[in-house]
């Protein structure tokens, strides 16, 4: 589900593309970190984990060259 919401917020890849991986890529960071995040008791709020994952994941560069 993450990777095909990764999909419809910035497009699928060129499937020649090496960027392709990309999605899959962010979309397993942002799984790892919400699995933490509900471990440790979701202390922090949804929209400070939403900062903190685009700050860690730098996610403008998610484009296909």
């Amino acid at each position: 589900i993450l990777t095909e919401s990764m999909i419809l917020s910035y497009g699928d890849m060129s499937a020649n593309s090496i960027n392709r991986y990309d999605l899959y890529y962010y979309a397993g960071a942002l799984y790892n970190m919400v699995v933490c995040w509900l471990k440790d008791g979701a202390k922090e709020t949804s929209s400070q984990m939403a900062i903190q994952f685009l700050k860690c994941s730098n996610i403008n560069q998610l484009t296909d060259e």
